[in-house]
């Protein structure tokens, strides 16, 4: 498979061309609201209180 090497070559291309997403961290609950931090390029950016039920959800940065 002449191939093989090209398309892990692109693989690796494609998932380091995309664009880092923002990680969560849960902290606590105060009433039904989840408290998450949420870091951007390794570092503390804001949080957010995270309010969810069965149809949908609700969150306030």
């Amino acid at each position: 498979m002449k191939f093989r090497p090209l398309l892990a070559a692109l693989a690796l291309f494609l998932t380091a061309a995309l664009p880092l997403q923002a990680q969560e961290k849960k902290i606590t609950r105060v009433g039904d609201f989840q408290i998450i931090a949420i870091f951007e390029k390794g570092r503390f950016d804001r949080c957010a209180a995270v309010l969810t039920n069965g149809t949908g959800m609700l969150r306030l940065a």
